[in-house]
């Protein structure tokens, strides 16, 4: 069983959550780490997020959106092409005379409603954060902080040594949440025109199905699942070397001590 509820990687860090406090280990320039533990002081936003989860359906909304305003940077590119597929989606709807221009009409009824189009848009997208994982420490680290984590469900033991030998393909990485997106908008997209709304519902029905426990269910689902691990290894995770395990380890490390600190103090009382 993990000691937290999640993790993260950095292009020098990793961070691992739980309900009480976050704990960001970073590899600093002079090459030491750096661990800071930040205690999560909930907000009324944050009261009404766990709410939310709660609620099927609502609960993916809610993440969607609260996962954009974290990662604004990094999907601010998404977003963008998300809107500008809009406004040119929305745009060959218009009449145009053919005679001023025919390359846009040509454009609307052969590309813009081409399904082919918008996958290759998404499937781009993909590429290029995998480009940018691939090349960069950020797939080192995301390989790392799996790693760090199967081997603390499997032997309770995160010692350098012993880590190695775990994969770095993690059964709960949201990149399965990816594969389901993508075919739940391959099934909305003859129903759905607006294609940002189209791709907030795929998210919010692949989430649902992420969250399933049903083992029967989980049996038809396998083929999906062996998609993400695909995806994982050889688009979103790098072979972690030493310098990043020993990241992971710490950050990982600081949260299991602050937990056992926390629990004594609760038996004292």
């Amino acid at each position: 069983m993990s000691s937290t509820n999640g993790g993260r990687a950095g292009f020098h860090s990793v961070l691992f959550y739980n309900n009480t406090r976050i704990v960001k280990a970073t590899r600093e320039r002079n090459k030491r780490i750096n661990v800071k533990v930040t205690y999560i002081e909930k907000s009324k936003i944050q009261m009404l997020g766990l709410c939310l989860y709660e609620i099927p359906f609502v609960r993916g909304a809610w993440l969607f959106f609260e996962s954009f305003i974290i990662t604004w940077k990094i999907n601010f590119v998404l977003i963008s092409a998300l809107f500008l597929l809009n406004i040119i989606n929305w745009s060959s709807h218009e009449e145009v005379d053919s005679s001023l221009s025919p390359f846009i009409i040509n454009f609307g009824t052969s590309i813009i409603y081409d399904y082919r189009f918008h996958f290759s848009l998404i499937m781009g997208f993909l590429l290029l954060s995998s480009l940018i994982i691939k090349t960069t420490n950020l797939g080192k680290y995301h390989g790392a902080e799996h790693m760090v984590d199967n081997a603390y469900e499997d032997s309770k033991n995160i010692t350098f040594a012993n880590v190695i030998n775990y994969s770095r393909i993690h059964p709960r990485c949201g990149t399965n949440i990816i594969v389901f997106v993508l075919i739940f908008y391959t099934l909305l997209y003859s129903f759905v025109d607006i294609i940002f709304l189209r791709f907030i519902l795929s998210f919010i029905l692949a989430y649902e199905v992420y969250l399933l426990k049903n083992k029967k269910l989980s049996f038809f689902l396998k083929p999906v699942y062996r998609l993400g691990e695909v995806f994982q290894k050889y688009l979103f995770t790098s072979l972690p070397e030493k310098t990043h395990i020993e990241v992971a380890i710490a950050a990982y490390d600081k949260l299991l001590t602050e937990e056992s600190k926390n629990e004594s103090k609760s038996n004292k009382k």
